[in-house]
């Protein structure tokens, strides 16, 4: 394992990003292979890793505390990076991510539910992702 974070490592410091990113959003499946091997298995093995290893880093400050990137948006996201090459996937109830290069690549996600204090200004409250917060996440 440790090669596959290195590698998602030396990419983010070498400013790469996509490379960085693919190989972030494919720990999950391989680490939850190690820990659950066997065909079939992918999306319940990806999202236990991520329940279990990540999710406590993608909260809403106090006083809502509330998850704003879950194990079932970061599969559709790599479902959507790995499989055709963006981040755009439409599915009901998920936060739509965007990909764009703002100093560095960040992914955007947006709650449309329930609403919330604005850091926008609007009735949707936007969280930016940097994409080298989420590869180090994955990666601790």
């Amino acid at each position: 394992m440790e090669h596959l974070i290195n590698g998602v490592r030396e990419a983010v410091g070498k400013e790469c990003w996509y490379p960085a990113l693919a190989q972030a959003l494919a720990i999950p499946d391989t680490c939850g292979a190690i820990d659950d091997p066997g065909r079939g298995k992918s999306y319940r093995r990806y999202t236990a890793w991520f329940d279990k290893y990540v999710a406590q880093d993608f909260r809403s400050p106090p006083p809502h505390s509330q998850p704003f990137f879950t194990a079932h948006d970061l599969y559709q996201a790599r479902c959507a990076f790995l499989h055709q090459g963006g981040l755009d996937f439409d599915e009901p109830d998920v936060p739509k991510f965007s990909g764009g290069v703002v100093g560095e690549l960040a992914l955007f996600l947006v709650d449309n539910g329930e609403l919330v204090p604005s850091l926008n200004g609007s009735a949707d409250l936007t969280y930016n992702v940097g994409l080298k917060a989420l590869c180090e996440s994955i990666c601790m």
